[in-house]
C-alpha cells in the first residue's frame, strides 16, 4: 500500500472503527452468558485479535460442541499456510506469541499479557524488527519504541512504521501512544511542557535524540511531521493494527483461502482392489474386549509423501473408523490424523515398502462390521474397507478367535496394552489375516486366542486341548497336518490363552492355499475351528506402519463409554449399564453419559433410574473433552 492510498482511507477507517469498538462489548456479554466456559475462552482470551467479527458471530450461533469444535477445526485449517504440513506453522507462531505476551507483559503470574497494548501489537504482528527501551530518561516517562519492517504480506499495511508505547506511572501498564490524539506532551513527566507541544518536542529531542523527537509526531518514517500538523496517518495506523483481523483485504485474503480448502477437500474414494483389511477380536481382561485391524496397501506406489517448503518430508494420514451393529447402524466413529516428519533416508527406504497402518478399539460381545476409510491428505486419495468381526460372550464355552498372520519381527512389550494386537503385555506384528500373503520359505506364523469359561479355585482347568492344523490347497488330496497339544493350566483366570505356532511352508509350492484350525477337548467333546485363506508366493515389499492413536490405557473413560455404547447397539442393557457407569465414574462427560444410561435404563424397562439418569443429565455440563 502507497503512503497516498493510506493517507486516502484515514477518514473511513476510523469512522468504521468507532462503530467496531462500540459493539464490541455486546459481543463478549452475549459470549459470555451463552458459550461454554471453554469455548469463551477459546473465542475472548485466545484468538481475540485474529478472529473476524463474522467468524465470531458465526461462532456464538453454533448450538453444539460438535459443531464448534469443527469450527475451530476449520478456523486454523485456512490459515495453515500448508495445508498438507504435518504442522500448522501459523497456529504453532500464533499460540507461541500468545504465550510470549502472557509472559512478558501484564500483571506478574496473572498471564494476562494478552489483554495490555503492548500484547495485542506483539500477538497480531509478531516480534518487531527492533526494539528499543528508554527507561531511564529524566524528564520522559518509559519510552518503548517498536520498529516493524512488511509485517502484513497482502500490503495490509504500510512497509515500515514505529509503534510507541509509554507508561505513565509505575502502577500502569505500558498505553499504545498516538501522535494524533496524545502528543508529545503525553510523553514528558514534568510540568515544563504543559499545553505547549512545541516545548515539550525539545524536551524529547534534548532527551532521546531528534529521530524520537520526529517519531512521536509521526510512526511512519516517510510522513512529514510537524507539531502544527498532528498525524491523522498515524493513529489511522494504530486503528487497522488494532482491527487488523477484519481489514478488506485479511478478510479477502481469508474468504480465498476459505473457498480454497473447501475445493480440495473432497476426495478421491478408490475401491477396495487397492488394499486390505484384517481385523481380530481379542478379550483383554475383566469384561474387557476390543478389535484390532490392520490396513495395508498393496503397492508402495500407491502411498506418496510430500515435501514442504522448508524442504521436510512429511506425511498426513487421517482414517475414519465406524463400527456397525448387525442391523447396519453406526455404533460409533473414531477419526484420527496423523503426521509426522520424515528424513530423506525415511523417505528413500519407506518407497520400498507398503503403506500400512495399525488400530485398535473397544467392544463388547457382539457381532459387527468395521468400516475404514484411510485418507491421504496430501493426495486426497481415500482407500475404503470393511470386515465383519465378532466379539464372543465372556463366558462363552470353547472358542476361539479369528487368526492372525503375523510377521517374523520379534514382537515387542506394551505393558500398558494400548497398542493395536497386543496381548498379555506382548504387541505382535501382523502380516495380515485372510487372503495375507507369506513368503515362499517362510514359516506361516499364526496366532489366535483361544477363549473358555474362566477356571475357579472350586473348578481349575485341568487336562490339555488337542489342537490341529491343516494346510492344502483346494481340489488337491495332498494336505500338510501339524499336531499340538495345549495345557489348559495356561488359561489366564479370565478364560483367555494365546496361541502362537510356526507352519513349514519348506515342502510346499507357491499358490493359493486354505489353513484350518481344529480345537478339541476331549474331557468333554467340545469342539471348534477357524479357517483363513492364504497365498505362499514370491517375497513381498515389506510394510512401514503407522499406529492411529485410538485405543487408551485399560481405565481409560472415553473407551468405557465407547464399550457402553457397544452394549446397546448388541441390545445388552446390563452390560451397557455397567460400561457407561464406569465411564462416568472415569471422568468422562457427564451429560453424555448420563444420557445414554437413561436409554440403557428405559430399554431394560427401569423407568425409576432411567428418570435419575436423566435428572442427572440435565444438571450435568461436563467437562469437554478432545478425542
Amino acid at each position: 500500500m502507497s503512503q497516498k492510498q493510506f493517507t486516502q482511507r484515514s477518514i473511513s477507517v476510523l469512522f468504521l472503527l468507532v462503530l467496531t469498538a462500540s459493539g464490541t462489548g455486546l459481543l463478549r456479554a452475549a459470549t459470555k452468558s451463552s458459550l461454554p466456559s471453554r469455548y469463551a475462552v477459546w473465542l475472548n482470551q485466545e484468538v481475540p485479535y485474529i478472529i473476524t467479527n463474522a467468524e465470531r458471530s458465526a461462532f456464538i450461533d453454533l448450538k453444539t460442541d460438535a459443531d464448534r469444535e469443527a469450527f475451530i477445526q476449520n478456523f486454523w485449517a485456512i490459515r495453515n499456510p500448508d495445508s498438507n504440513s504435518p504442522t500448522n506453522e501459523f497456529r504453532d507462531e500464533y499460540y507461541r506469541r500468545l504465550a510470549y505476551a502472557n509472559d512478558q507483559f501484564g500483571s506478574p503470574g496473572r498471564h494476562d499479557g494478552w489483554r495490555t497494548d503492548r500484547g495485542m501489537v506483539y500477538i497480531t504482528l509478531g516480534p518487531p524488527q527492533q526494539l528499543t527501551p528508554y527507561r531511564a530518561s529524566q524528564y520522559l516517562t518509559p519510552l518503548e519504541i517498536w520498529f516493524y519492517q512488511s509485517p502484513s504480506p497482502n500490503h495490509a499495511l504500510p512497509p515500515y512504521f514505529y509503534v510507541v508505547f509509554y507508561q505513565r506511572s509505575l502502577n500502569e501498564d505500558y498505553k499504545l501512544y498516538s501522535p494524533f490524539l496524545d502528543k508529545p506532551e503525553r510523553l514528558v513527566q514534568s510540568t515544563n511542557a504543559v499545553n505547549d507541544e512545541a516545548m515539550a518536542l525539545k524536551i524529547i529531542k534534548e532527551d532521546l535524540g531528534a529521530e524520537v523527537a520526529r517519531i512521536s509526531l509521526t510512526l511512519l518514517p516517510n510522513e512529514p511531521a510537524s507539531v502544527d500538523s498532528p498525524s491523522l496517518e498515524s493513529e489511522t495506523l494504530l486503528n487497522r493494527i488494532r482491527n487488523y483481523r477484519n481489514l478488506p483485504e485479511n478478510v479477502e485474503l481469508l474468504d480465498e483461502r476459505r473457498a480454497m480448502h473447501e475445493s480440495v477437500s473432497h476426495r478421491i474414494v478408490l475401491g477396495q482392489s487397492f488394499s486390505d483389511l484384517s481385523a481380530m477380536a481379542t478379550r483383554d481382561g475383566d469384561a474387557l474386549a476390543s478389535i484390532s485391524y490392520l490396513f495395508q496397501l498393496f503397492n508402495p506406489q500407491d502411498f506418496f509423501v510430500a515435501q514442504g517448503e522448508d524442504g521436510r518430508f512429511y506425511y498426513n494420514v487421517e482414517v475414519e473408523a465406524a463400527l456397525k451393529n448387525g442391523n447396519g447402524q453406526v455404533i460409533f466413529r473414531d477419526t484420527q490424523k496423523m503426521m509426522n516428519y520424515l528424513t530423506a533416508a525415511d523417505v528413500a527406504e519407506r518407497r520400498q515398502r507398503r503403506f500400512a497402518l495399525e488400530g485398535r478399539l473397544p467392544a463388547s460381545p457382539g457381532a459387527y462390521t468395521l468400516e475404514l476409510t484411510v485418507t491421504n491428505q496430501v493426495t486426497h486419495q481415500a482407500f475404503t474397507q470393511s470386515r465383519n468381526v465378532v466379539v464372543p460372550p465372556f463366558d462363552s464355552q470353547l472358542n476361539l478367535s479369528t487368526p492372525m498372520l503375523l510377521t517374523l519381527d520379534k514382537p515387542n512389550a506394551d505393558p500398558g496394552d494400548s497398542l493395536p494386537f497386543t496381548l498379555a503385555g506382548v504387541q505382535f506384528a501382523p502380516l495380515g489375516g485372510d487372503n495375507a500373503s507369506v513368503p515362499h520359505g517362510s514359516p506361516v506364523r499364526v496366532m489366535y486366542q483361544l477363549w473358555d469359561k474362566a477356571p475357579s479355585s472350586a473348578s481349575p482347568a485341568q487336562g490339555s486341548l488337542d489342537v490341529v492344523y491343516t494346510l492344502g490347497q483346494l481340489g488337491r488330496p495332498e494336505k500338510q497336518q501339524t499336531t499340538q497339544s495345549v495345557d489348559k493350566r495356561g488359561f489366564d483366570h479370565f478364560g483367555n490363552l494365546l496361541i502362537g505356532k510356526d507352519l513349514a511352508t519348506d515342502e510346499l509350492s507357491p499358490g493359493p492355499y486354505r489353513l484350518v484350525i481344529q480345537v478339541t477337548d476331549p474331557t468333554g467333546g467340545a469342539h471348534v475351528s477357524q479357517a483363513i485363506n492364504l497365498t505362499i508366493t514370491s517375497a513381498r515389499p515389506p510394510l512401514w506402519t503407522v499406529v492411529s492413536p485410538s485405543f487408551h490405557h485399560r481405565n481409560d473413560p472415553l473407551d468405557a463409554f465407547r464399550r457402553g455404547q457397544c452394549a446397546l447397539g448388541q441390545h445388552d442393557r446390563a452390560l451397557a449399564v455397567y460400561y457407561l457407569r464406569q465411564s462416568i465414574a472415569a471422568g468422562y462427560p457427564q451429560k453424555q453419559a448420563y444420557t445414554a444410561l437413561a436409554v440403557a435404563y428405559r430399554e431394560a424397562g427401569n423407568v425409576a433410574a432411567a428418570e435419575d439418569a436423566e435428572r442427572q443429565a440435565d444438571n450435568s455440563l461436563g467437562p469437554v473433552r478432545h478425542d
